[in-house]
């Protein structure tokens, strides 16, 4: 396995691009090293090794894969993080659909409603948001109303919050845990009351509800 000797001895070969600089200061600073100009191509630790590229940024290669499982980590050009064979940086934002369902019949009716959703990952924390506008021809499900999540769930929810908007007037929403993929938000109008057509009060076109939170995945 090559150490850190060789690691330095690349750092210190030369100086070829912008980002070889940029790199250059992430990994002294990370290993603690010491040296005045930068280049590094790999530090093999079989089946890993480092691989600078260029265009893209310093990869932790996993020689022993391939496709998305081939690169556990990666320091970009632009600067941001990519974690855990993720193709999406630390922390940034991406849109995900939620599915609206019930635990009894009939089933939702979405009409012209919209349902969007996204969600941001680090570590093993899943952050996520949803919003439900309802439209025309929209229709409550039997029994309580079920709302997916981005992520399966393995843990229960460390933070839930939200607002539910009819007429004007804003409720808070509170979620209960339906299963490792789907969330039922409920009413504090009245004490562990589910949502329906009827509760917290009469929904029309244009009401909404949206919820946020975090949890371990």
């Amino acid at each position: 396995m090559r150490n850190l000797a060789y690691l330095q001895s690349e750092l210190n070969k030369s100086k070829t691009t912008q980002l070889d600089q940029s790199l250059y200061q992430v990994i002294n600073g990370i290993l603690g090293l010491e040296a005045e100009d930068s280049s590094i191509s790999e530090l093999v630790a079989d089946p890993l090794k480092f691989v600078l590229d260029p265009d893209t940024g310093l990869y932790l290669q996993n020689t022993d894969q391939s496709g998305p499982s081939e690169f556990p980590f990666r320091v970009g050009i632009d600067g941001k993080i990519y974690e855990r064979y993720r193709t999406v940086a630390l922390g940034d934002w991406q849109s995900y659909t939620p599915v609206w369902t019930s635990t009894g019949g009939p089933a939702p009716v979405m009409g012209a409603s919209t349902l969007t959703g996204a969600y941001a990952l680090a570590g093993n924390i899943c952050e996520f948001y949803f919003r439900l506008v309802l439209g025309a021809g929209f229709a409550f499900g039997g029994g309580a109303q079920v709302i997916s999540l981005p992520q399966t769930l393995v843990a229960p929810l460390l933070t839930f919050g939200g607002r539910a908007t009819l007429a004007g007037v804003n409720y808070t929403p509170q979620f209960l845990n339906a299963s490792t993929t789907t969330v039922i938000p409920f009413t504090n109008a009245a004490p562990n009351a589910i949502y329906t057509a009827a509760v917290p009060g009469a929904w029309a076109a244009a009401d909404n509800l949206f919820g946020m939170g975090s949890y371990r995945i």
